[in-house]
């Protein structure tokens, strides 16, 4: 089993109709996720299965496309350094 990785602990997520806002205080800056970022963004608790938040896509956003989305929205999660990186000696920093 494939984990998610994790967000940083201290962002403030305030969701919307379309999306949501990460605020992460230590840059203080604002981020907009769309809404499948959005969804991917609320399951990355270091603990998830990444099959499983495949299936999430797809139930809510309707994705067909579901693997390819998920690592897209890693991917933009990871540029804006929302997420927890854990290195080869389980030492955890900001990506």
């Amino acid at each position: 089993m494939k984990q998610m990785p994790q967000s940083l602990p201290w962002l403030v997520i305030q969701s919307m109709d379309e999306g949501c806002i990460a605020y992460d205080g230590n840059r203080q800056k604002a981020h907009y996720l769309p809404p499948m970022t959005a969804t991917v963004l609320g399951q990355c608790d270091g603990k998830s299965d990444r099959v499983a938040v495949q299936e999430l896509l797809v139930q809510t956003h309707g994705c067909t496309n579901s693997a390819e989305v998920l690592e897209a929205c890693l991917e933009q999660l990871s540029q804006e350094h929302l997420l927890v990186v854990v290195d080869s000696d389980d030492k955890q920093f900001e990506s």
